[in-house]
């Protein structure tokens, strides 16, 4: 067994971990034995986590130090994973499968740690059966504290929630705004391609977050911000 993170304990430690609009630098240090410094596309600690489980797998395989570092900084992440899918109008669109409060957190985190003037929306659809019972509603409501903005859609199939289990959006709206953060509930896709829209300006990120596809939310933004950036 070995251990990996960002503690001086692990076998495999990142250290100096750096992240910018490029994306993250860190020393690898190996059982305290410095390997040097590695690059990676993604920002965001979870991310460097990632890439550190990736390395010590790569390794117990037999793969050399150099080989690492080559396919570390060649990979361009996956689909869904702060995967950009578009800017239009100097709006950059994000779209992540994040649908736990620990997920939602560390995606915020990771796009707030690329810089920029811009503001950070968050578009929620409550989408998998965990997401859309109450269980998490007050971790939901910390989580979004990393964003300027947050909208929440309507719940997928509340339906397959008992009723005394479902999340309520309105409460989870309620929540995200005593913690300070502006926030709205939005129920349709195409009334909030509308609402942002109007209010987004360029340099903005707009980080759309589901476990599925959302009503094709992605697609229908990025050809409403084109249209709007032409007139």
């Amino acid at each position: 067994m070995e251990t990996f993170g960002l503690r001086e304990c692990a076998d495999w430690r990142a250290s100096d971990v750096r992240t910018g609009p490029d994306g993250s630098r860190f020393r690898l240090l190996r059982r305290g034995r410095d390997e040097g410094e590695f690059a990676l596309s993604m920002g965001g600690e979870h991310n460097v986590r990632n890439a550190l489980a990736a390395l010590a797998t790569a390794a117990e395989a037999g793969v050399e130090p150099g080989a690492l570092r080559e396919a570390l900084s060649a990979f361009r992440g996956v689909k869904r994973r702060l995967e950009i899918r578009g800017e239009k109008g100097g709006v950059t669109v994000y779209d992540d499968f994040a649908h736990h409060p620990t997920a939602v957190a560390a995606t915020l985190a990771a796009l707030r740690a690329l810089g920029g003037s811009g503001r950070l929306v968050a578009v929620f659809e409550p989408r998998s059966f965990t997401a859309k019972t109450r269980a998490f509603q007050d971790g939901f409501a910390r989580a979004f504290a990393g964003a300027d903005r947050v909208i929440v859609s309507a719940a997928h199939l509340p339906g397959k929630v008992p009723e005394g289990q479902r999340l309520s959006e309105a409460e989870l709206v309620a929540g995200i705004g005593r913690l300070g953060t502006d926030a709205s509930f939005i129920p349709t896709v195409d009334a909030i391609v509308e609402a942002l829209v109007a209010e987004v300006r360029p340099g903005d990120r707009v980080a759309i977050l589901s476990n599925g596809g959302f009503g094709g939310i992605h697609d229908k933004l990025l050809r409403a911000l084109e249209a709007a950036a032409r007139t």
